[in-house]
């Protein structure tokens, strides 16, 4: 028997919705990170005198775009200054509109010299409330009032504090990025430009009575650091960074310093990988040979 006549195709029933939703743009959202995010403090002062104030804290915006910071607030506790409240701060340098890798630099109340604690907050709602805090820092002791709210918001580390800078010289960060906010160390009075690693020595200062060493900045780093010590006497001084095994990675030829405080070396980390380090700083003099180390941990 033969069957003769159309054969009708029937369209599957997601067809017709499959038309309807063809034709449709397809908006993509690109996420765009708050501009609180882009401003940091970036240097602080409690002995050095600009503007006619000794006592001041530097702004700083790495980021692509102004920020207005003027309804914003700082944290001495148990003060709380707001930015663009004359009766409470005085701008020394720049706009509290920061344009991007511009500086602001601001006086406010007195900031105690061997033992304090700075953060910038977007509100005064909470101060409590990591959401509004936008960065923080602190020097002598670790564990201010607010530190544990730096931590919440992620912009410090618990139980970091930053060693007490040599009088004249500024607490400076020296981060290379975001999520480098313990890279602090003592710098050149810089306000309103780049932070610069205290090298400089006062002859007429008296030289420093030890050895001592105050730490690399930043730390950890990538793809430089700078070892500060305090060097007692005109010397000679090399260093020699080892990997944890004891092998000799890295060195810096011997250079002739001053006597003074907040000498410097710079350590590359090329050609290293990632990890930590022994450094060992030998500072030799017709009379004096001295050794001291410390621990950095490179990044890449």
């Amino acid at each position: 028997m033969v069957f003769s006549g159309r054969i009708h195709s029937v369209s599957p029933p997601w067809i017709p919705l499959m038309k309807v939703l063809l034709p449709l743009v397809v908006v993509f959202v690109t996420l765009v990170a708050p501009t609180s995010a882009q401003i940091r403090i970036n240097e602080v002062s409690v002995d050095f005198d600009f503007g006619g104030q000794t006592e001041w804290v530097e702004l700083y915006n790495e980021g692509s775009s102004a920020v207005d910071v003027s309804s914003w607030y700082l944290c001495n506790f148990p003060a709380y200054p707001q930015i663009g409240n004359a009766a409470e701060t005085t701008v020394l340098s720049g706009n509290t509109t920061i344009q991007p890798g511009e500086y602001l630099v601001l006086s406010f109340a007195a900031l105690i010299t061997s033992d304090a604690e700075v953060g910038v907050y977007t509100t005064n709602s909470n101060f409590a409330d990591p959401a509004s805090m936008v960065d923080y820092m602190e020097y002598g002791t670790a564990g201010h009032t607010r530190s544990s709210v730096g931590v919440s918001a992620g912009v410090w580390t618990a139980g970091n504090t930053v060693s007490l800078a040599p009088a004249g010289k500024t607490y400076s960060w020296f981060g290379g990025g975001s999520q480098q906010f313990d890279d602090w160390g003592p710098g050149e009075p810089s306000p309103g430009s780049a932070n610069v690693i205290a090298t400089a020595v006062d002859p007429d200062i008296e030289s420093p009575r030890s050895f001592t060493i105050l730490g690399n900045y930043p730390n950890p780093f990538n793809p430089s650091t700078s070892i500060v010590f305090n060097l007692p006497f005109s010397a000679d001084v090399s260093v020699e960074v080892v990997d944890i095994l004891g092998r000799t990675v890295a060195t810096a030829e011997p250079r002739f310093l001053q006597a003074g405080d907040g000498q410097s070396i710079l350590i590359s980390g090329d050609g290293l990988r990632s990890g930590m380090y022994i450094y060992r700083v030998k500072a030799l003099s017709a009379t004096d040979e001295l050794l001291r180390t410390g621990v950095m941990t490179l990044l890449k």
